[in-house]
């Protein structure tokens, strides 16, 4: 499996219009405010009020079909853009791309059974979104050998050497180990993102994500990725990765 390069250009920017919460006809779910914040992401020095606004499939439903990302500037009109869809959506709002004015940050849970979660990042320019993306996830190597184990290779040419024995009864269950020899060639479960947070890197403030590898099936959680960003020069750098075996009892 190829690794990824440790820099990595970002994708072109791209400017996100005016996407308006869409009208509600008589019938149809009403949009709900999830969250309301005053924050000035307009860099003008004046508090604007931001919003993320969902809309459910129905009045019970707590999946949201479409959420949206709005702005209302402080001296009057709004911006508006269409983010994603899921659960629980938040915002946080810092300077990641260092240009002097505070961006947003957009987490959103898309309930899979890895707990992957949905990130965006936009910059505010001339009135318009700006997505600066987040970073790509961190590939690795990662695969079982015999004698219960499992080999994790990270892309800076870290190698991990897991005991996975206290899965013995488990793997042979399932048919993966026959008296500690694998049954056929088999990688382990690399997930993107699960988390993904503002925090402080070696170089300033950037973004730490968390990405979940688990064995024979999501349950069987083996440990995880845990990679630092910082954004510089219209590119995401990844200053640090490294692998955090998680603890599990005979």
């Amino acid at each position: 499996m190829k690794i990824i390069n440790i820099i990595i250009p970002i994708i072109s920017f791209g400017f996100f219009f005016a996407h308006p919460v869409p009208e509600i006809k008589a019938g149809q779910v009403e949009p709900k405010t999830l969250v309301i914040k005053k924050e000035n992401v307009t860099c003008d020095g004046k508090k604007d009020t931001v919003s993320l606004i969902g809309i459910p499939y129905d009045e019970t439903a707590s999946y949201l079909k479409e959420i949206f990302l709005k702005v209302q500037y402080s001296e009057g009109g709004e911006k508006t853009v269409l983010v994603g869809s899921g659960y629980e959506p938040t915002v946080q709002f810092a300077d990641i791309n260092h240009d002097g004015c505070k961006d947003v940050f957009v987490s959103i849970q898309t309930g899979g059974s890895g707990g992957i979660v949905q990130n965006d990042l936009y910059a505010y320019k001339d009135r318009e979104f700006v997505d600066l993306t987040v970073p790509p996830p961190v590939q690795v190597e990662a695969y079982f050998i015999d004698g219960y184990k499992a080999i994790i290779k990270l892309s800076n040419k870290k190698e991990y050497n897991i005991d996975l024995s206290n899965r013995k009864e488990d793997y042979d269950r399932l048919g993966l180990y026959n008296d500690g020899k694998l049954s056929e060639l088999s990688e382990l479960m690399v997930d993107p993102y699960s988390n993904m947070k503002i925090t402080g890197t070696l170089s300033g403030l950037g973004l730490k994500g968390i990405q979940r590898i688990s064995g024979a099936y999501h349950a069987d959680g083996i440990g995880d990725i845990e990679s630092l960003w910082f954004y510089t020069n219209g590119k995401w750098v990844l200053e640090k990765v490294k692998f955090r075996e998680l603890k599990r009892h005979k």
